[in-house]
């Protein structure tokens, strides 16, 4: 037996206004992580929350 559950719709008018932070976020951590600790910490979390 398939069970469906309703989801609610993926806002996907402005995709690349709405990702902008994100992608930048990500690109500024990658470039720091030689530098900064932090960003070594966070590059991987922010590429990946980018990438999906």
């Amino acid at each position: 037996m398939t069970i469906v559950i309703p989801r609610h719709a993926f806002r996907m008018g402005n995709v690349a206004v709405i990702m902008a932070p994100v992608v930048a976020a990500a690109q500024e951590a990658v470039e720091g992580m030689e530098t900064s600790e932090d960003d070594r910490y966070d590059a991987l979390t922010f590429t990946l929350g980018a990438a999906k």
